[in-house]
């Protein structure tokens, strides 16, 4: 089963053929051990810790997975006492019908395998909570079922007096039980909580499984058989409502189909798929496209589960923003959620916990992306066969936690729509026509951006100019820039002072290129463009970057990334580029770019940032044409800054500048 085993997990009650089965509800883990013990025990009936009146509810929930469902039900009298005459809200009960929960896997099982199964639990409305302080229950994977519930029941039940609720409940368990075995059961499974399940099989051993004088605790609440009600849960409530993160109940519920139906299925993409046409297309390829069988069995860790998601996020990250999740990000990233548990007493993270650390690790835009995957749901019920219900979070739980995305300026969202669906396409590309290079145009807060580094850069260049030119010595009878504090510590054993001169540069800058990739296979950046600046404050632009076309964001708006740029000021003047012969003798598309701001800048100096320097072949031609190139490594550069300048937008034409707001973010 795992690296831990079952390890006989289950407890046996000698004078009956019956078996107990331990476990900790709506945990992944435990629903992996009711599969096991199914195959191992092969029991002819089930029981599980349910109130008896749930169970042809459960039924008609349990035989519609992996659609999700929730039930509700209220307790008896309470239609009378929470009348519009009594002014008191209906107190009601909500049971979450998912994949990942061992009760759920055990009736599921059952119903597969058609033996009886049965709900054996008292029909209580409601008892006080437990907030039992439990190990994780990963580590029962690792050291083994059995050990893991013997050092629970010794360090957490074993000294804890049951109380009225407990009893009763367990009293009436113990009896139903027994009533099952008098009926014929020869092998009996009964799955419960890990704290019922040692003083269960004591009773079902001392034979305390009479009816006669059980009677529910003083105050206690039955449910009304009437009031229940079967939903399907709605598709935007699945991405908060489920104990276990869906992405990791989704992954569960694959791997304990069958091999056939879980067979890999290669699904081919579109070459354009717009934000929405993806959202259609993801039900469909998380149903039809699933990793290798490998990857697959039985059983699933969270851990690794936990890795694929980020994989999966880094995926569409990148798809989205342009931006690559860098090994050594994933690195910390994982790191920083490994201690965070272990802070919290935990082995595994929460999924909280693996948004926040996503948001921390790398940005916000990541995050959501782990979010928006981890939560989503793929199997969802469009027949309309049961009435949907979309309860929220705070209905069903306490202690809410919001996690808040900040993917642009002036937004704040608590778990936001998707903005690529804000309107869908009418028909597949419909939003990519119209890019035929005829009539397209930037976005102008984009352009505002990118001037402003532009002159950032201009100012930097200087500084670095100044500083080649400077020059440090001892103190004298001038004080000429100032004192240079690190020279003069470094000779403070010397009793010295030693003071700066700087030299001020010659000539102004007049073009700026900076490059981000220089592209050496030159297939990565295919597009080529120079455009025109559009009035007096716009420099002129050429520029090689990824296709538009293959990222459209918006009706007639598309969204494409930076291998590099050039620009130079005044506008108007820069012919194409790309098709000048001027430039034969460039190598790259970076070297094409440089030989043309140093062909247009009408300033002495010309600011090349990159990776590496230019070769010298081009200061000589720099020199030539009595140009300077100064050089500025890209590593001094902010990577936040560098990763917002990359990403850039394209529009098919002036009137998509009204709307393009609506779709950039």
């Amino acid at each position: 089963m795992s690296a831990g085993g079952t390890g006989a997990a289950w407890l046996r009650v000698v004078s009956m053929p019956v078996w107990v089965l331990p476990v900790l509800h709506y945990r992944v883990e435990y629903a992996q051990l009711v599969v096991e013990a199914f195959r191992e025990l092969e029991p002819d009936s089930i029981a599980v810790e349910l109130p008896h009146a749930l169970q042809t509810s459960m039924f008609t929930a349990v035989d519609r997975l992996p659609f999700l469902s929730i039930l509700r039900y209220s307790p008896e009298g309470a239609t009378r006492a929470g009348s519009a005459d009594s002014g008191t809200e209906t107190p009601t009960g909500y049971l979450l019908v998912e994949p990942a929960d061992p009760i759920v896997e055990a009736l599921r099982q059952a119903r597969e395998r058609r033996i009886g199964a049965f709900c054996i639990d008292a029909n209580l409305f409601d008892y006080p909570d437990r907030h039992d302080r439990l190990p994780d229950p990963y580590a029962a994977m690792r050291i083994g079922y059995r050990a893991f519930h013997d050092e629970v029941v010794r360090a957490r039940f074993a000294d804890e007096a049951p109380d009225a609720y407990d009893s009763y409940r367990e009293a009436v368990m113990a009896a139903n039980v027994a009533e099952l075995v008098r009926d014929g059961a020869k092998n009996v499974l009964v799955v419960c909580g890990m704290a019922h399940a040692a003083r269960l099989v004591e009773r079902l051993e001392s034979g305390s499984t009479s009816r006669f004088g059980l009677s529910a605790p003083e105050g206690a609440s039955v449910i009304d058989r009437r009031s229940i009600q079967c939903f399907n849960l709605h598709e935007d409530a699945s991405r908060e409502v489920l104990a276990e993160w869906p992405y990791l109940s989704a992954t569960y519920e694959r791997a304990r189909r069958d091999a056939d139906d879980d067979a890999p299925t290669e699904l081919r993409s579109p070459r354009i798929i717009s934000f929405a046409s993806r959202r259609r297309l993801e039900a469909e390829i998380l149903e039809t496209f699933a990793p290798p069988p490998a990857r697959l069995a039985l059983p699933i860790d969270r851990q690794t589960v936990a890795w694929h998601l980020f994989r999966d996020a880094a995926a569409r990250y990148e798809q989205d923003t342009g931006d690559r999740v860098s090994p050594h990000q994933l690195r910390v990233l994982m790191k920083f959620l490994r201690n965070w548990s272990l802070v919290r007493g935990r082995l595994q993270p929460d999924l909280a916990q693996l948004v926040e650390s996503a948001k921390g690790s790398v940005d916000d835009n990541f995050a959501y992306e782990a979010w928006d995957i981890a939560t989503f749901w793929p199997w969802q019920d469009a027949s309309g066969a049961l009435p949907t219900l979309r309860p929220t979070i705070e209905e069903l739980y306490d202690g809410v936690q919001t996690i808040r995305f900040h993917r642009r300026e002036k937004t704040r969202r608590k778990r936001p729509v998707l903005m690529r669906s804000r309107r869908g396409e009418k028909r597949p590309g419909e939003w990519a026509e119209g890019f035929d290079g005829s009539a397209i145009c930037s976005y102008p807060p984009e352009d505002v951006i990118i001037e402003n580094f532009g002159g950032y850069l201009k100012k930097k260049a200087k500084s670095v100019l100044s500083e080649e030119n400077s020059r440090v010595e001892p103190f004298t009878t001038s004080i000429l820039d100032g004192i240079d504090v690190r020279e003069t510590i470094r000779n403070w054993h010397k009793g010295q002072i030693f003071v700066r001169d700087n030299q001020r540069s010659r000539g102004e800058v007049g073009s700026v290129v900076v490059i981000f990739d220089e592209d050496r296979d030159a297939d990565a950046y295919p597009w080529l463009m120079t455009w025109l600046g559009e009035h007096e404050q716009e420099s002129d632009m050429a520029l090689y970057s990824t296709d538009p076309v293959e990222t459209i964001v918006g009706p007639g708006i598309s969204r494409a990334e930076y291998g590099g740029f050039m620009m130079t000021y005044p506008p108007r003047r820069v012919a194409d580029v790309w098709d000048d012969p001027f430039y034969r003798e460039a190598r790259t598309k970076a070297e094409v770019l440089l030989m043309a701001a140093i062909d247009y800048s009408l300033e002495r100096l010309v600011v090349y940032v990159a990776s590496e320097p230019p070769r010298t072949a081009l200061r000589t031609f720099a020199a030539r044409y009595g140009k300077k190139i100064v050089y500025v490594p890209s590593g001094v550069l902010s990577p936040v800054t560098v990763k917002k300048l990359r990403v850039f937008h394209v529009l098919s034409g002036y009137d998509k500048r009204e709307i393009a707001s609506d779709y950039i973010w």
